[in-house]
């Protein structure tokens, strides 16, 4: 019993005892309780590391999209000839499409592969490099008055090599680490999807 109290307060505060505290340890409710809890928390983790993977997909689909149109601008030598401002306009389009799309590196990918996350976040930030190296490289490749003349094979190959000495080989430098840095995250998607 509890000294000083009325028989009033004495029920709501056993009322609100029993309420507010877990049951003692070792009954049916409490067994029951904890394996409910148990496997709400597993369906809750599951469900996050499923939206993790959607989100994750999409970055990687559409980011392996930029980095595919400016591995085949960087490589066409007849570029500044059969429009820039189209295969810009492809890659920019795309860029679009990405920076509408929700952030790939969620906590649930923080906390469960940290790696993962930070290769993510440098990858990210490679494409956007990437993308501008390129437009340099494009811009460069069409020589001084793209507007006025088409430049013959030999012009379209001397402003092709001259860009490509300015712009391209820091392009093709960031496109091979982002081809190595997509198979590692590649592979963590399917440690996700598995894990």
């Amino acid at each position: 019993m509890v000294s000083g109290k009325t028989s009033l307060e004495r029920r709501l505060l056993s009322g609100i005892m029993n309420v507010c505290c877990v049951p003692a340890y070792g009954t049916a409710f409490d067994r029951r309780g904890k394996r409910m809890l148990n496997s709400l928390r597993t369906w809750w983790q599951r469900y996050q590391q499923q939206r993790a993977l959607e989100r994750l997909e999409t970055w990687y689909s559409l980011s392996y999209q930029i980095w595919d149109l400016c591995g085949q601008a960087l490589r066409n030598e007849k570029v500044g000839q059969r429009g820039a401002g189209f295969i810009l306009d492809q890659i920019d389009r795309t860029i679009f499409r990405l920076n509408d799309q929700p952030p790939p590196v969620t906590r649930t990918l923080r906390r469960r592969f940290p790696e993962l996350a930070k290769t993510v976040n440098t990858a990210t930030e490679n494409v956007f490099h990437l993308r501008n190296h390129t437009a340099l490289f494009l811009i460069h490749c069409q020589g001084p008055t793209p507007a006025e003349t088409t430049p013959s094979d030999e012009e379209c190959f001397y402003f092709y090599q001259r860009a490509m000495d300015k712009h391209g080989l820091k392009a093709l430098e960031i496109w091979r680490e982002l081809q190595q840095q997509f198979t590692t995250i590649w592979e963590g998607m399917r440690q996700l999807e598995l894990g």
